[in-house]
């Protein structure tokens, strides 16, 4: 047959297999046959119905076409409600739950046979399905998100066999019964209920290509400044700056911020003259909503973010909540030193340059203008990261500078959230959780959108607590709104696995390394706590995470003794160990068999960094919890005051007469 007697379309694809199927076989072949002939009948019928066709049927797998994607989708949503019931008579191990996908694609016809690239893409779609659970390529979610009333993840980009470019992947929910946190929330979300913007990082036009820090410090402040308008959605900063230098097109990266509108924009500054030009684009329809070009001294800078922030709230017609945006609270009229302040912001993102850099661009900016809150605030992170992310010798100096600076920032404008967001982070790093608690809701009260990323902090303090639940709740909301932040990820998989929630930890993880490629194994620690967790032998190949700790270990996991002597060996020489690494020592020591051990290196990782005590309450180091000494220490260090003013955590309960058990 020669290529022009075949007839190519665009066509909805929906492929369908059961989860579990060689299974099913295995324990009951008989009665798994019948299930599978009257479900595939059901399924048929109701294909037919939204005008469908079933081409192929081979095993427990189903290949069907739709003339229009909506029907497509239509159809697969009601196919898995009407499973859910028919499930509903069966028990948990002898449930037939299908998983779906669904491709828009090119595909060539023959007779009733269809071939083509679009049926392999569904296919992939289909494996990255749940069971019970339909995914969606982005065609697909490009024709439907705003005809279709349902709540859509994004599942990052994955690749397919002999097909050149990722394909977008997104998960639809079906069941609003089982609706996680994270569906729940998003169906009330700012960036679905309330217009929505991201703000990519402008461009730098200057003749030498050296204000890099400059601008892109400008596109933080106007986005920090959209954060403050009343009803309007803004995605993360590190989401909307992981498209800095990408070619993908508006509508794509609105579709995986789950915004409707970009703001995007250059800057031209040479000496003291600046040349900004901003414009918003509908992401739907790639129209210029508004574009204005500012040709300025450097003195008004704050006049030009101001002006940006008020004509995108006026063109996207939401109320706005602000006054004066950008001279407000903390800020500054020394344009050198907030210049510096900005080139500050852009160097602690990179954790090379924030030992050196950013602490001299900050300390440059404080010399300047001494009364500068939002820079002091500023220093109080830097330091933060140090202590943390440095040497354990160093960790008390940078504490401590850091809980001066915060406080200094407080002193200067005692109204300003981030300063009290950044004291509270301090705080429970000295583990004084009362006090922590306290900055928290000062913070919360004078800002409730805190779109800065150390809000995160927030959630690693209650976890640390033992409220892993309430820590698990603000993480969900920052994932939301920033899907793109590595960082916040890793800890959401820390969460989930503190709360055993084992599918969602799978699916994340899977996500995650859709997401972010290799860079995710640097991030997979809560992977690796997750798989010790429980104190099931785990074999070295499962975990991916390296670090100093891990990568000594992982040659022990089957051999107890050995593992312990390794651990004491590193423990000896703790002044060249981060709080992290020490606490990684007393997980690892519980999941060996050495519970005084792993008191130990908790104790001592406490006294660096308390925020890492949340590994205490994992599964594998509940022998670690019912040792008499572990009663003692959390007395000692103040949790024992904190829950009962702040509630009792998720493991805990009380007894009476001052005493207390933990699970």
């Amino acid at each position: 047959m020669s290529p022009q007697e075949f007839e190519r379309k665009l066509t909805a694809i929906l492929s369908a297999d059961v989860e579990g199927y060689s299974r099913l076989m295995g324990e009951d072949e008989d009665n798994t046959v019948r299930t599978l002939t009257s479900y595939r009948k059901l399924i048929s019928s109701l294909i037919e119905r939204y005008n469908g066709r079933v081409v192929d049927s081979p095993g427990d797998n189903l290949l069907a076409e739709f003339g229009s994607v909506r029907d497509a989708v239509r159809c697969a949503v009601e196919i898995q409600e009407e499973l859910r019931i028919s499930n509903a008579d069966f028990p948990e191990n002898r449930k037939m739950q299908f998983r779906i996908g669904i491709n828009l694609g090119d595909v060539i016809k023959d007779g009733d046979r269809i071939y083509g690239d679009g049926i392999n893409v569904a296919a992939r779609v289909e494996s990255l399905a749940e069971g019970g659970g339909i995914s969606i390529s982005g065609t697909v979610y490009d024709s439907i998100r705003n005809k279709l009333s349902m709540s859509y993840e994004f599942m990052g980009e994955h690749s397919v066999k002999n097909i050149k470019n990722p394909i977008r992947i997104y998960r639809i929910q079906t069941e609003p019964e089982a609706e996680t946190p994270i569906m729940k929330e998003e169906k009330t979300s700012t960036l679905s209920n309330k217009p929505s913007i991201a703000v990519l990082p402008f461009i730098d036009l200057s003749p030498e290509k050296d204000q890099e820090y400059f601008v892109d410090g400008l596109s933080e402040e106007i986005l920090n400044g959209l954060c403050q308008i009343a009803d309007l959605g803004v995605a993360g900063r590190t989401s909307c700056f992981s498209f800095k230098g990408s070619n993908k097109t508006i509508q794509e990266i609105s579709s995986i911020l789950k915004v409707d509108n970009v703001l995007e924009g250059s800057v031209r500054k040479a000496g003291s003259k600046l040349r900004i030009t901003a414009q918003l684009v509908d992401a739907v329809d790639g129209l210029h909503l508004w574009s204005k070009t500012y040709d300025r001294e450097l003195k008004d800078i704050f006049e030009v973010q101001e002006d940006i922030a008020l004509r995108v709230a006026d063109e996207l017609k939401v109320t706005l909540g602000i006054g004066k945006t950008f001279k407000q609270l903390g800020g500054t009229d020394n344009l050198e030193a907030y210049e510096l302040y900005l080139i500050a912001n852009a160097q602690r993102y990179d954790l090379v340059k924030l030992q050196n850099e950013a602490t001299k661009s900050i300390e440059a900016a404080l010399d300047l203008e001494p009364e500068f809150a939002s820079a002091w605030a500023l220093k109080s992170l830097i330091h933060e990261n140090l202590a943390i992310f440095g040497p354990s010798n160093r960790a008390d100096t940078e504490r401590d500078t850091a809980i001066s600076s915060a406080q200094r920032a407080i002193e200067i404008e005692p109204k300003l959230a981030l300063g009290y967001l950044s004291l509270g982070i301090c705080e429970t790093m000295r583990g004084k959780w009362v006090d922590a608690e306290l900055r928290f809701h000062t913070a919360l009260q004078l800002q409730t959108e805190i779109s800065h990323p150390a809000g995160t902090n927030m959630a690693v303090t209650y976890i640390a607590a033992g409220h892993c639940k309430k820590g698990c709740d603000i993480l969900e909301k920052y994932r939301r709104n920033d899907p793109l932040n590595i960082a916040t990820r890793a800890i959401y998989v820390v969460v989930l696995s503190l709360i055993g929630d084992k599918q969602k930890i799978k699916n994340e993880n899977e996500l995650c390394k859709g997401l972010f490629g290799d860079l995710w194994k640097l991030r997979s620690y809560g992977m690796a706590y997750y798989l010790l967790s429980t104190g099931d032998p785990v074999s070295r190949h499962e975990i991916e995470y390296s670090s100093l700790i891990f990568d000594a270990a992982k040659e022990y996991l089957d051999s107890p003794r050995e593992g312990l002597a390794k651990l004491h060996q590193l423990y000896s020489d703790e002044n060249n160990l981060s709080g992290r690494d020490i606490t990684d020592i007393s997980l690892l020591a519980a999941y060996f068999g050495d519970p005084e051990f792993a008191m130990d290196a908790m104790e001592k990782g406490n006294e660096i960094n308390a925020s890492g005590f949340f590994k205490i309450w994992y599964p594998v180091m509940r022998e670690v919890r019912q040792l008499p000494r572990f009663k003692e220490f959390v007395k000692e260090i103040g949790l024992v005051d904190y829950w009962n003013r702040f509630g009792w955590p998720d493991l805990c309960r009380p007894l009476g007469d001052d005493d207390f058990v933990c699970d």
